[in-house]
């Protein structure tokens, strides 16, 4: 009965825990609901419906369809040379009576998508929108994926009880203007090919004593807008300026993670009217320390490193073709390589196959983790007849190893069961073709839900950016300068802000609150 003697040891200290009981965990309680019923609904686009560049497609959402408006999405059909879905819409904007209320890109949605979706949903989504790498890997015909579907982020799209109450707006059209994506970025083989595009809208039924409340009554809502400046052609700096307005809950922005505009080792920080908001922080601040404080996810780019060997793109051939095998009596030349069974001159890679190299280059390019993809001549057959084998890197000499030609490397990997070397030694006698390609590595950052290959920065100033329900902003219609300051010249390529602003619905009519 230790049980008991749980409930019997009390002390003065658990009044706070438990004296005067406000909850059971053993008595089930809801509420009930008002009646409703949700259906996605096709919508008409006027103007063009397929993607090119330049092409714009409207949709003037039908009000006699349902009495709220909530999540949208735009599906494409898949075909089997691959249809990219995060290059199918560059731009969309919500204009509300002739008054633009909020405008996201491309480059928005992919962000968004790598910080809100969690890991349960990254690779459902990636597929969902198509955004996988791999060529092979969700073609049409090997996969029998049928279309696309790829969901706006609108703040109606996002949270139902901010859904759109198209029943109340009897006087204003709703209108998403969307300009399609180009072609050779959307086809996968770079085609000039376009694709037909349908919008489809869930629209929300009422039950009949809500739906004549939400049409008798005014609404104001609290609604979410994104700002956004483009910095990519500014260069590089040490000083970025944001002209922003309205309670902001959070800056996010974009870097290209490239060249001499990379940024490595250099600290950052945010100042507001010329006061440090916070201290000189280095990059690791922004990509991974707030994201994890503030957001489902932490972008996958961000990530550098994972445990785990990534199947690249594209093999990264190392060397390969006619005679780059050299028999093992022999010398390397040019850009070659030799296979051995042994190590004799260092025991403790005894059972590894070593692997001289002769350019130092073909050393720099291959890491510890790379599975390899090696094929070489094997014994008692003539110099055409190969075997490839796969294998994991575990050592690399940067130098010459002792009693070897100058220039020649050394590359230790796995042998695998033995049989290799065993069964199907390499032929020592004779030069043959053979090539040597890197088919994966641990080291090769890939987004999580998108295939945007940028490092996403983020500053919150609310507790839970990600909720409708405000936890924090700071209000930059009172800021005068507001700046992003870096320790040493870089590029950033896109500064975002995510503020609130009110709509009031009256009489028929939208109206937006606070303007820029």
């Amino acid at each position: 009965m230790g049980g008991l003697l749980q409930l019997v040891t009390v002390g003065v200290q658990d009044k706070y825990i438990h004296g005067n009981p406000q909850i059971t965990f053993f008595k089930s309680v809801y509420r009930r609901h008002t009646n409703f019923a949700i259906e996605s609904i096709q919508q008409y686009i006027a103007g063009k419906i397929d993607t090119g560049d330049g092409h714009i497609g409207n949709v003037t959402l039908s009000k006699g369809n349902g009495d709220l408006v909530n999540k949208i999405f735009v599906q494409v059909d898949q075909v089997d040379t691959g249809v990219n879905g995060d290059e199918v819409i560059e731009e969309v904007e919500l204009i509300i009576g002739g008054t633009l209320i909020d405008k996201h890109t491309k480059e928005w949605m992919q962000v968004w998508r790598e910080l809100t979706t969690p890991s349960s949903k990254s690779d459902g989504i990636k597929y969902m929108c198509n955004s996988f790498e791999n060529n092979l890997s969700t073609r049409a015909d090997s996969t029998n994926q049928a279309c696309l579907m790829i969901p706006l982020m609108f703040w109606f799209c996002r949270y139902p009880g901010v859904s759109l109450p198209i029943l109340s707006l009897q006087y204003d059209d709703i209108l998403l203007k969307f300009k399609w994506g180009n072609n050779s970025n959307i086809n996968k083989d770079s085609s000039s090919t376009g694709h037909n595009c349908t919008v489809w809208v869930d629209y929300i039924f009422l039950d009949r004593e809500e739906r004549i409340r939400f049409a008798q009554i005014e609404h104001e809502y609290l609604i979410e807008q994104l700002q956004y400046q483009d910095t990519s052609n500014k260069g590089q700096q040490t000083i970025f300026e944001m002209k922003f307005n309205h309670p902001i809950k959070e800056l996010i922005w974009t870097e290209n993670n490239t060249g001499a505009n990379a940024i490595t080792n250099q600290k950052m920080n945010i100042t507001l009217n010329e006061i440090d908001r916070h201290a000189l922080q280095y990059k690791e601040y922004f990509t991974l320390k707030q994201p994890f404080d503030h957001h489902t996810s932490i972008p996958g780019y961000n990530i550098k490193e994972v445990d785990r060997s990534k199947l690249l793109m594209n093999p990264i051939l190392i060397m390969g073709g006619t005679d780059k095998c050299k028999a093992s009596s022999g010398s390397l030349s040019g850009d070659s390589f030799q296979i051995k069974s042994t190590l004799s001159d260092d025991s403790s890679y005894t059972g590894h196959l070593r692997i001289l190299v002769s350019s130092g280059k073909a050393v720099e390019d291959i890491k510890i983790g790379d599975l390899l993809s090696i094929t070489y001549p094997i014994s008692g057959t003539g110099a055409d007849e190969a075997i490839t084998i796969y294998s994991t890197v575990k050592a690399i000499r940067t130098k010459p190893q002792s009693g070897t030609t100058a220039g020649e490397y050394t590359l230790n990997i796995e042998s695998g069961s033995g049989d290799i070397t065993t069964n199907k030694p390499p032929n020592n006698s004779i030069n043959g073709n053979g090539s040597i390609s890197i088919l994966a590595r641990t080291q090769d950052p890939t987004s999580k839900c998108s295939n945007l290959k940028k490092n996403i920065y983020v500053y919150s100033f609310s507790l839970n950016p990600e909720e409708h329900q405000p936890s924090g902003t700071m209000n930059f219609s009172r800021i005068n300068k507001a700046k992003i300051k870096i320790t040493e010249a870089k590029q950033i390529d896109t500064i975002y802000a995510v503020n609130y602003n009110v709509i009031r619905i009256k009489g028929g009519t939208t109206s937006l609150m606070y303007s820029n």
